[in-house]
């Protein structure tokens, strides 16, 4: 199984177990708000381009 590169590390500090729980589902969760597709907008018909194109 490969080796994953850590989520989060310490440069400096001596961060409690609570706070980097904190820290942990704080960026998680932005993670997983980022991850959310909004729904497409539906365009209107007199938009489309392929309406000026003259058909034979």
């Amino acid at each position: 199984m490969p080796q994953q590169a850590p989520l989060l590390r310490v440069v400096r500090g001596d961060p409690t177990a609570d706070e980097l729980a904190a820290l942990v589902a704080i960026v998680v969760a932005r993670r997983a708000a980022a991850a959310v597709v909004s729904p497409a907008i539906r365009r209107s018909g007199w938009s489309e381009r392929n309406r000026l194109l003259r058909v034979t």
